[in-house]
């Protein structure tokens, strides 16, 4: 069996032998046992469905990027890449046809160069900045690709002011999607945190705007100089499959012969089995973006215990689809895409999420990879129940997938055999080996109505009766036909054990159920911490982005460490309420509901000479009560008149040099030294060796 483009297989004989799926990692084996005891284990979560509008409540609430209207500026520079040559189309045209693009899942689209933005110099030399009414200043630059069915950006940041604003969209489009500086340099410093220095983390991939041209608004407000955006548009994704083709490849990447989305007649339709609903409504269609390339896999939003009042949008896929933060900061899901009405031909009303992910958990062993989603779910979504005891041989059970990138479907079937995933040739070739309940990776179901194909990788398979999930896809055969079909999930028990009870249930970690006695554990009393601002800065802390997200739950007896960060010409000036004092970090003992206040004042209105140092993604600068990087965020300090001050600034990301300051401190010497007698703005430029 061999893995096509879309993330299935192909089934073939070989003599009297069957040749099966395809391994993600280079010769793994069979998974050893972990033993009976963590198998036994029991605990499960119903399904529950989010209600129709989201009240105000404690919890993860992030920031929806819902589209909003924008002003037109009156010049954008506008950058037309060439026809896509006819060698490419024929390479991209056989990896989907013929399965060359070995363990990856369904291919939507490709990256391609743009030339005329591709270095800060040229981009810098393009961005024509235009003075708006509120004295701040915009700029505008479009890329287009001829015959595209969809574009998504890659903006790739060497210095942005965190109050700057950048909106995509269409440029003939009334509505933009706007993200905020201060954002996109933190989803940047998450991707280098996990320990991704390659280009692609520096990458900030924008929303898929779907039309043939993508333009990008760059808006400052008052006071922000021009200088301080430095970055480039050195590639786009060219999308030949979007949601106006119903995910079918168009143009010139249509495949004639061939099938471009989801059509056997087995497939059935999700939405004309009613008990199947919650299923469906927790499941979504993902696409995501790596190195300009871009592909759809499905996933399931998960239900953690105790947390039916937060609903923390935790999101399960498997890990051949996404195994690294910097391919999690690209997610974008399309929720309710099924049918309309039973067998209709109409779309339900899509809703989209454009935020990203946080990758929590991935294992190759079980294909299975666990996320935190950056944005609320929209209103009206299912939180899938899971089943973490070990299911059992006949058990009946059913897949709600997306094959081809098509409207939901659903596969039915019964669990056949315990199976590793083993022997991966050079070819793409591999074997199943039949495992044990104890120890075998995948489980083996055998579908007796409709099938899986490309798009449908990472989906959910739910236990028929209580329609909690327990499995992950990985892959099955060709469906190239609707008979003798199977598919392989990785085992859903076996990642909780491994990693996921201490999300979907922090309780059981704690105070572990008996192996001989399985028990659904009482959840942990929890409490919330409430941060409220006045002024302009953040303040971070463990589950806490304010900003954004202000407000989060904690298990009794947590201590949670905040830290607050004024912006650019702001100082902090203290705590209230469960905290208090001037310094900037806090720690607050969560023994009951806490609510906490920073203030941020003006650096012009206090008295004493402020230090403002101006972040960078690449570096570090430290100086006395100055720590500020991609990590740091304390880049502005107050110091007594006359005070000395020595700034040492240092690359954070390999291949980068320190090249020289701006602003107060001037030449190349990495160390700078300042007599603070008045407020002083530097800057630190960092660049690529040679």
């Amino acid at each position: 069996m061999k893995r096509h483009a879309s993330g299935q297989c192909r089934l073939a004989r070989i003599g009297s032998s069957t040749v099966f799926l395809r391994n993600i990692l280079k010769g793994m084996v069979a998974l050893a046992c972990a033993g009976s005891a963590a198998l036994a284990f029991a605990a499960q979560a119903e399904t529950i469905s989010a209600p129709e509008a989201y009240a105000s409540q404690g919890g993860v609430q992030p920031t929806r990027h819902v589209p909003i209207r924008r002003r037109a500026f009156p010049f954008a520079r506008r950058f037309a890449l060439d026809p896509v040559d006819s060698v490419r189309v024929q390479g991209i045209q056989a990896r989907l046809r013929e399965g060359k693009a070995i363990g990856r899942p369904r291919q939507i689209g490709f990256g391609r160069d743009v030339p005329g933005l591709s270095s800060q110099s040229a981009a810098r030399k393009q961005l024509i900045w235009q003075t708006q009414p509120d004295g701040g200043q915009a700029a505008s630059v479009s890329v287009a690709s001829a015959g595209a069915e969809g574009i998504r950006l890659g903006v790739r940041v060497y210095k942005l002011p965190p109050e700057a604003l950048l909106r995509v969209h269409a440029p003939d489009d009334e509505a933009a999607v706007q993200f905020s500086g201060q954002e996109i340099l933190d989803r940047i410093a998450g991707k280098l945190a996990a320990g991704d220095d390659s280009e692609d983390a520096h990458i900030w991939r924008a929303p898929t705007v779907e039309a043939e041209e993508a333009a990008l608004d760059i808006i400052l407000p008052p006071g922000v100089p021009t200088s301080a955006v430095e970055i480039a548009v050195p590639d786009i994704s060219h999308l030949f499959a979007s949601a106006r083709t119903d995910w079918k490849a168009a143009g010139k990447f249509s495949l004639q012969g061939a099938q471009a989305t989801a059509a056997l007649s087995c497939h059935a339709d999700v939405t004309c089995q009613s008990e199947w609903d919650p299923a469906s409504k927790a499941t979504a269609l993902m696409l995501y973006t790596e190195k300009g390339n871009t592909y759809i896999c499905t996933g399931t939003l998960l239900n953690a215990k105790g947390s039916a009042a937060t609903r923390i949008p935790y999101f399960l896929t498997a890990n051949h689809c996404i195994s690294s933060q910097t391919a999690a900061d690209t997610l974008e899901t399309r929720w309710f895409y099924r049918s309309a009405t039973c067998n209709g031909s109409q779309s339900a009303q899509v809703q989209s999420l454009q935020g990203g992910a946080t990758l929590l958990y991935a294992s190759a062993v079980t294909d299975i990879a666990f996320l935190r989603l950056k944005e609320q779910p929209p209103a009206g979504v299912a939180y899938a129940g899971w089943q973490a005891s070990t299911p059992v041989i006949g058990a009946t059970a059913g897949g709600i997938h997306h094959p081809g990138g098509d409207r939901q479907k659903l596969a039915l079937g019964s669990v056949s055999d315990w199976v590793n995933i083993v022997d991966m040739t050079s070819d793409g070739n591999f074997d199943l080996s039949r495992g044990t309940s104890q120890a075998a990776s995948h489980l083996k179901i055998t579908w007796r109505e409709g099938a899986t194909e490309g798009g449908s990788s990472g989906s959910g398979l739910f236990d028929k009766d209580s329609k909690r999930l327990i499995g992950v896809l990985t892959g099955g055969p060709d469906a190239s036909s609707c008979r003798g079909g199977f598919g392989v999930y990785g085992r859903f028990e076996r990642a909780f054990s491994a990693k996921l009870r201490e999300y979907l249930d922090p309780a059981s970690v704690a105070t572990p159920a008996p192996v001989a006695t399985p028990v659904v554990a009482a959840p942990a009393a929890r409490f919330s911490l409430s941060v409220q601002r006045s002024g302009n800065g953040t303040v971070t802390g463990s589950g806490i982005n304010c900003g954004s997200d202000c407000t989060e739950q904690y298990a009794s007896g947590a201590r949670v460490t905040l830290t607050a960060a004024p912006a650019s010409g702001q100082v902090f000036a203290g705590w209230r309420g469960a905290c208090s004092g001037t310094s900037r970090t806090c720690t607050v003992a969560m023994d009951a509901d806490r609510s906490v206040a920073a203030t941020f004042q003006s650096a012009a209105k206090v008295a004493g000479a402020v230090l403002s140092v101006q972040r960078s993604s690449i570096g570090v600068v430290v100086g006395q009560g100055i720590n500020c990087g991609f990590r740091g965020v304390d880049c502005t300090e107050q110091y007594a008149p006359g005070a000395q001050v020595t700034l040492t600034a240092f690359p954070a990301v390999s291949g980068y040099r320190f090249a020289g300051w701006r602003g107060a401190c001037s030449g190349t010497s990495p160390t700078c030294r300042l007599s603070m007698n008045a407020s002083a703005d530097v800057s630190p430029v960092f660049s690529r060796r040679w």
